[in-house]
C-alpha cells in the first residue's frame, strides 16, 4: 500500500504541475478584482502541489510546519490560490506593490479574532515576514497582534461601540475601516454577565442594520471608507452543541453562520455608502484547513488577505 500510495501521489503531483501552467494562463486573461467582481464568487486551485506533501500538511487537521522553516512556510502560503470567477487577486510576489494612497492615514481593523488574523496576514505581506503565516500543530489560538504604523486594531467582539465622541476620536485617523462580527453572536459565554446570545437570524440582521448606519453617521463628515466583511466562517462549523445547563451553547455551524452572512450582506448592499466584501464562501469551503479549528493562516488566511488588499488597491 505504501509503495502504491507513493506512486499515486507522484502521478497526482505531475498532473497538477502541468495544470499549474494552464491555471496561470487562465488567470492572466483577467483584470484585478474590484469589490463587485470579487463578490461574484470563485474557487480554489492547487498551484504548488509538491508543497502539500502529506507528511508536512495534516495531523488531525493541523498544519505541520516548523517556525524555523521559513522557506517552507512561504511555499505553503502559495500552495493554494483562490481564483475569483471573473477577476484575479494579487499574489505574494506582487502584493507588496499595493501601497496606500498619500491620503491614507490608517487602515483600521474592527471586530473579533477573525479580523485580527486578517490584520496579521496583511502585516506579514507588507513586512515580507512569512513566518506569521505559519500554522502550529498545537491547538492554541495565536493572539498576537501584528500592526505597522498605518494599521490599527480595535477589539469589538459584541459590537459594543457606543458611537459617541470617544469612538469618533478613536477612529479619527482611519481612512479605511474593515469591520466584521457575527461569530460571538452565534454562541455565548457560560459567565452569567456575558450571556448575550445566541442571536436569531432576525436579531443579527437588525444588529447589522443598526451598526452599519451608526458607523456611517460617525464618519459622515470624513472621507473614511467603511468596508463590511460580513460573518467569517468557523473552522469547526460542522459542530452544534445542543442547549444544556452545564456546557457552553455554541451555534457556530455552517447553517447559522451562512444565514448570518446572507442577511448581513443583504443589509450591506442596501446601504450605498458601505462597501461590502463577502469572504464567507471563500473560507467556508476550505474550513478544514483552519489551524486551530476556528481561524485561518496559510494558505487560506493568506489568500483572504491578498483578496482584501487587491480590492482596496483598486478602490482608491
Amino acid at each position: 500500500y505504501s509503495v502504491n500510495n507513493e506512486l499515486l501521489r507522484d502521478y497526482f503531483f505531475e498532473i497538477q504541475a502541468r495544470d499549474k501552467i494552464k491555471v496561470f494562463e487562465e488567470i492572466g486573461r483577467f483584470k484585478e478584482c474590484t469589490l463587485s467582481s470579487f463578490n461574484r464568487g470563485g474557487y480554489w486551485k492547487t498551484i504548488h502541489p509538491h508543497h502539500l506533501h502529506p507528511k508536512w500538511l495534516l495531523d488531525d487537521g493541523f498544519l505541520l510546519v516548523s517556525a524555523q522553516q521559513t522557506y517552507m512556510v512561504t511555499q505553503l502560503a502559495e500552495s493554494l490560490i483562490y481564483q475569483p470567477r471573473v477577476c484575479k487577486i494579487k499574489q505574494l510576489g506582487d502584493a507588496q506593490e499595493c501601497k496606500y494612497s498619500e491620503n491614507t492615514r490608517e487602515i483600521c481593523f474592527i471586530g473579533d479574532s477573525q479580523i485580527r488574523h486578517l490584520a496579521a496576514a496583511i502585516y506579514g505581506i507588507f513586512q515580507h515576514n512569512y513566518t506569521i503565516f505559519q500554522s502550529s500543530r498545537d491547538k492554541k489560538t495565536d493572539k498576537q497582534v501584528y500592526l505597522n504604523d498605518q494599521m490599527h486594531y480595535i477589539v469589538d467582539n459584541w459590537v459594543e461601540m457606543k458611537f459617541d465622541d470617544i469612538q469618533r476620536q478613536q477612529i479619527a485617523n482611519c481612512s479605511i475601516i474593515l469591520l466584521n462580527f457575527g461569530q460571538w453572536h452565534a454562541s455565548y459565554s457560560t459567565i452569567p454577565d456575558l450571556k448575550r446570545g445566541p442571536f436569531t437570524v432576525s436579531e443579527y440582521k437588525a444588529l447589522v442594520q443598526h451598526t452599519l448606519q451608526a458607523y456611517l453617521k460617525l464618519i459622515a463628515s470624513s472621507p473614511t471608507k467603511l468596508y463590511f466583511l460580513g460573518t467569517m466562517p468557523f473552522g469547526q462549523s460542522s459542530r452544534l452543541y445542543l442547549p444544556n445547563d452545564h456546557i457552553e451553547k455554541d451555534y457556530r455551524n455552517d447553517v447559522i453562520l451562512r444565514a448570518y452572512n446572507a442577511v448581513g450582506m443583504e443589509v450591506c448592499h442596501s446601504l450605498s455608502s458601505v462597501r461590502c466584501m463577502n469572504l464567507f464562501e471563500m473560507g467556508n469551503v476550505v474550513r478544514d484547513l483552519s489551524y486551530d479549528l476556528a481561524h485561518f493562516k496559510a494558505p487560506v488566511g493568506t489568500q483572504m488577505a491578498l483578496a482584501v488588499l487587491t480590492t482596496l488597491c483598486n478602490d482608491q
